[in-house]
């Protein structure tokens, strides 16, 4: 790493269009295309003060993009003062990552800058500092912006392209703020998850910490709560908390309903990160990195996912286990990876496969259409014939689809927008299963019309055929268990069995420390993110931050 006082550059900015930033960074030279990053934003976003205050978010400081020439190496730059920037440069096996040095030096300048590349950093070189409250919220910003990265490039129906639900595909889906909330001292409340604990001598224990913060933020008004910390534990190897989303039916996870407890409706939609990590010796920061793939890791449970190898569903575990050779540990492995190696920053066979099954049982709860539009996001919207985002080929356009997001010249639609759309950019023929039928779900299967590329609606199957859980097909509706016509009863009187507790998960790390980044174009759900909490402790103050996050959806 190399502090250096701001970055070389210049700024080319056109009366209509992206803006063209030329860096001068660690002797190269970087050439990025940036447009505004207001996608990361909920239009009515906004930042809470602990006096109440609530203040508009400016979104004019955030930006994302890719380098010139090649549109699949990623930018994500959030502004916080002239000339000082935070985030990331992909470039292939080499990325840059810029932070403010006053996050990790006491004596650094606010203009001071910590420049670095993702396989060149040794984490014990840092040395934490104070930051100052002028960029918090950028630093904040960044890091969900840094996350959607990770997650909006995956295909969660992968293997499955041509065979669309209703619901439509699993892709381009991420993260956006709802609101950002700031509170700049301890609270007076024992038991409050920002105070000092009531026992161990004020230091909370991670799963202490996550039950405190769910009793006072978890609301079933947003797909997640995500409190964000820079304090160690108790049981100093935890740096990461969550819990996972049950496609059982239990509570906790994104999009979760709240439960009764003790004559209290809790909701288990939170997780918690910390920006300290801890060795069993000392304290250490986490660099931005470093961060990222902790909350990665984290959200990643409350889509469903478990630690790779230790997943219900024995079949594939190997898969997911790869040695060194074979790429390295993937993002849901038990421990924090160091990022350097190429699967640290990619979900496993499994992970995906847990994700996929709590999507279809969850989506429609709380995830949302994206708000912002632009012709390379991946969604087809006014004005736009296709828009095949991140799927475009590496010289930045297609056979069916140009980078105006027009089709291409003969060419009668994009499979990667429509289910009735084949490789050849021409429909499917009538007699083509666009959906394929699932009676546990009471549909049957649905055939593309010859004439247009999207898939019509499933019909229903016959009324009485059993379905999931041992319910009964009625409209092409699944009606549960207790609601059967032989029976005739509402689903309340089942509520008495036993519905199992909120799984918690916690990403262990005691030496190793994770990685970052990946590739980014996102899509809509709520989340409500509470960020950037530094306890009071035995040795220092602290104050909590928390960010209400709302996130994009599907297409």
């Amino acid at each position: 790493g190399a502090v250096s006082r701001g970055i070389t550059f210049q700024v080319i900015r056109f009366k209509k269009g992206p803006i063209l930033i030329v860096f001068f960074i660690l002797g190269h030279l970087y050439v990025v295309i940036l447009n505004p990053g207001t996608d990361i934003f909920d239009p009515y976003a906004q930042i809470r003060l602990s006096d109440g205050i609530s203040l508009p978010i400016d979104a004019t400081d955030h930006y994302r993009g890719y380098l010139q020439g090649n549109p699949h190496q990623k930018v994500v730059l959030s502004r916080i003062v002239p000339s000082v920037y935070i985030g990331m440069i992909s470039a292939g096996n080499d990325s840059v990552y810029i932070e403010p040095a006053s996050l990790h030096f006491e004596s650094a300048d606010q203009r001071d800058i910590l420049v670095f590349r993702s396989g060149n950093l040794d984490g014990n070189s840092i040395f934490r500092g104070l930051s100052e409250d002028g960029i918090l919220a950028p630093v904040q910003v960044n890091m969900v912006a840094r996350v959607n990265e990770i997650y909006t490039v995956v295909n969660w129906d992968e293997g499955q392209e041509e065979t669309e639900l209703d619901r439509g595909r699993f892709v381009n889906m991420g993260f956006s703020i709802k609101e950002l909330k700031i509170l700049d001292k301890p609270s007076n409340q024992p038991g409050h998850y920002n105070s000092r604990d009531v026992i161990n001598n004020g230091v909370w224990n991670s799963n202490r910490l996550l039950e405190a913060f769910t009793r006072e933020e978890g609301s079933p008004s947003f797909c997640l709560v995500h409190l964000l910390t820079a304090q160690s534990f108790a049981d100093s190897a935890h740096i990461g908390l969550a819990y996972v989303a049950d496609t059982r039916g239990g509570p906790g996870g994104i999009c979760s309903e709240s439960t009764l407890v003790l004559d209290r409706q809790i909701s288990f939609n939170t997780v918690f990160t910390s920006a300290i990590g801890n060795t069993g010796l000392h304290d250490y920061p986490l660099v931005t990195k470093e961060a990222e793939i902790v909350v990665a890791h984290e959200y990643a449970h409350s889509w469903g996912a478990q630690h790779d190898g230790l997943e219900r569903d024995a079949a594939g575990r190997e898969e997911c286990l790869p040695d060194y050779s074979e790429g390295g540990n993937y993002i849901m492995h038990m421990y924090a990876q160091n990022g350097y190696d190429p699967n640290n920053i990619r979900f496993s066979p499994c992970s995906r496969k847990s994700i996929r099954r709590m999507l279809e049982r969850r989506w429609h709860r709380c995830f949302e259409p994206e708000k912002a539009s632009f012709c390379g996001n991946g969604v087809v919207e006014e004005g736009e014939d296709c828009d095949e985002g991140n799927f475009l080929t590496k010289n930045g356009s297609s056979k069916c689809c140009t980078t105006e997001c027009r089709l291409a010249p003969s060419a009668q639609c994009s499979p990667h927008n429509q289910p009735c759309c084949n490789a050849t950019c021409s429909y499917h023929p009538a007699d083509h299963i666009c959906l394929p039928g699932d009676p546990l779900q009471c549909k049957a299967s649905s055939y593309c019309t010859g004439h247009s590329g999207e898939c019509p609606s499933a019909p229903a199957i016959a009324n009485g055929s059993p379905c999931i859980e041992e319910g009964e097909c009625q409209d092409g509706v699944c009606l549960p268990y207790c609601e059967r016509k032989s029976i005739a009863k509402k689903s309340c009187i089942c509520e008495e069995v036993s519905v199992p507790g909120p799984i918690i998960q916690s990403n262990i790390v005691a030496i190793i420390v994770l990685l970052s980044i990946a590739i980014y174009i996102p899509i809509g759900c709520c989340i409500k993110r509470a960020d950037n909490q530094e306890l009071l402790s035995s040795r220092r103050a602290g104050r909590v931050r928390t960010v209400d996050v709302t996130r994009p959806v599907d297409l």
